[in-house]
């Protein structure tokens, strides 16, 4: 994943309030597995 990938999602997650966790994590993984750069392999 690019740097500038990184950084958007680490922003993304960072805009979640800080004592909610939950909600941080599941920022994280829904913007990372709908990246382009995710892939799945069948």
């Amino acid at each position: 994943m690019s740097s500038d990938d990184q950084s958007s999602i680490i922003t993304a997650v960072n805009a979640v309030a800080s004592t909610d966790t939950t909600n941080q994590a599941k920022t994280a993984i829904y913007l990372v597995t709908s990246s382009s750069q995710y892939q799945v392999q069948r």
